[in-house]
């Protein structure tokens, strides 16, 4: 009875780190938050905002899909975590000018260094702007 036990725990073992190890890749290309179809078969890049002192790097993707609606784009914001992989951090839809990039990304960090303030449209057709405030980085308390 003890070796069977013995090897049920070995192979739980086994198949929690290569669970682990499969989740990280998938989060590698497939943030936490987003839909699969979605963000890697349907989005493209947006504009980066770098590594600012202790704030991390932010990339914008946004899904191609807003010319066949003829609306807004939805976009996500997305932090990489080199521990846990990818994570959407703020989402919404942007305009076909922010899309283009004829305007900037209305993103801009707060005085806290930790919060963000995006602006998205508040439709995925028409609409108007809409202020958003997100946490990037979880403060502890």
């Amino acid at each position: 009875m003890g070796g069977k036990l013995k090897a049920f725990f070995k192979f739980l073992i086994v198949a929690a780190i290569v669970g682990g190890f499969s989740l990280r890749i998938y989060r590698n290309f497939v943030p936490e938050g987003a839909e699969f179809k979605a963000y890697a078969l349907e989005s493209e890049e947006g504009p980066v905002f770098p590594q600012v002192g202790t704030r991390p790097e932010l990339k914008v993707r946004f899904e191609r899909t807003g010319d066949t609606k003829g609306g807004n784009y939805h976009s996500w914001v997305v932090y990489d975590d080199w521990i846990w992989g990818k994570k959407v951090v703020a989402q919404g839809f942007s305009s076909h000018k922010v899309y283009k990039q004829e305007e900037p990304f209305p993103l801009k960090w707060m005085p806290n260094g930790v919060s963000i303030e995006v602006k998205f449209m508040n439709k995925a057709i028409g609409g108007a702007l809409e202020t958003k405030m997100y946490e990037v980085i979880p403060v502890d308390g």
